[in-house]
């Protein structure tokens, strides 16, 4: 997949041409010493869709990561953030000051579009892979964190 276009001020476009509210340093390798920056369209597409359907400004807390930063933090062998023989990105773990992940993930399920999407704990994985896919952390926290949700709001209180 290509890399998405960045205009002037370094934000990304959607395939739609618009100005995402995505800035390329969001998404760059925090290992502190490659260059990677470079996401694809399509995962700028599906975070621009989340983030006009919450309403709220996300986060990015991991977008690309080079190998050997994505060895560090425990990150898949073959994850989605590496780059591609392009040098491209294809995800990110977002999360908002305004909702929880679990609310993120639920709102996630509600917008059509394509990609990967997996919460976890404290962020939500959001991704392009051509299939719509989704998951949940294993784990005590995760679990929690689903629980309290589920024993302590609505799908109103959402809205």
């Amino acid at each position: 997949m290509a890399a998405a276009a960045i205009d002037r001020e370094g934000f990304y476009i959607t395939t739609k041409g618009e100005r995402s509210h995505f800035h390329k340093r969001e998404f760059k390798c925090r290992c502190g010493r490659c260059a990677f920056t470079d996401v694809s369209a399509k995962l700028i597409d599906n975070l621009e869709a989340l983030r006009l359907t919450l309403g709220v400004p996300l986060t990015v807390t991991s977008g690309i990561r080079c190998p050997e930063h994505n060895q560090r933090v425990g990150g898949a062998r073959f994850s989605k953030h590496m780059p591609d023989g392009n040098g491209v990105g294809h995800a990110a773990d977002v999360t908002t000051a305004f909702r929880t992940p679990v609310e993120l993930y639920l709102w996630w399920r509600c917008v059509e579009i394509g990609g990967g999407c997996g919460l976890y704990s404290r962020w939500l994985h959001v991704d392009d892979r051509d299939d719509r896919t989704e998951w949940v952390e294993r784990g005590e926290a995760s679990t929690q964190a689903i629980g309290d949700f589920i024993s302590h709001a609505t799908m109103r209180e959402l809205v």
